[in-house]
């Protein structure tokens, strides 16, 4: 079940207008044009589209999982080490913070979990590819 989140009316010159992104177009048109006047020139067109809330756990864990790979993004560092542990991350190449690197781990992991990330994961398949 979803929530209708928006209403918008669709105008239109012809009958197979496109709704605006994330938008669902109801195919019945308001105006009631005959149908010997279908399509003929100089003819509007007057449709609903609406927006529902079905995306929006897939795009809330699209924002989580960005937010986390922007962190480890700003966290690259190419700098002389001082201690054990930056000799020892030198030594790997590893150039990020190794906590932000398990902090997205950890997310990717929470993503994938249970049936909303089976959801999450046939729905954004290229995602994570």
């Amino acid at each position: 079940m979803s929530l209708v989140t928006d209403i918008r009316p669709l105008f239109g010159k012809h009958p197979i207008i496109r709704p605006d992104f994330g938008f669902t177009k109801v195919t019945c048109d308001l105006r009631q044009t005959p149908k010997e006047f279908i399509r003929s020139p100089n003819m509007d067109y007057l449709f609903l589209t609406y927006k529902s809330d079905r995306y929006f756990h897939i795009n809330e864990r699209e924002v989580q999982i960005l937010m986390h790979f922007h962190a480890l993004e700003k966290s690259y560092q190419r700098e002389k080490s001082i201690s054990l542990d930056d000799d020892a991350r030198l030594e790997l190449d590893l150039c990020y913070d190794i906590f932000a690197l398990h902090k997205l781990v950890k997310q990717l992991n929470r993503c994938l979990l249970g049936k909303l990330g089976e959801s999450f994961l046939v729905e954004r398949r290229d995602f994570l590819s």
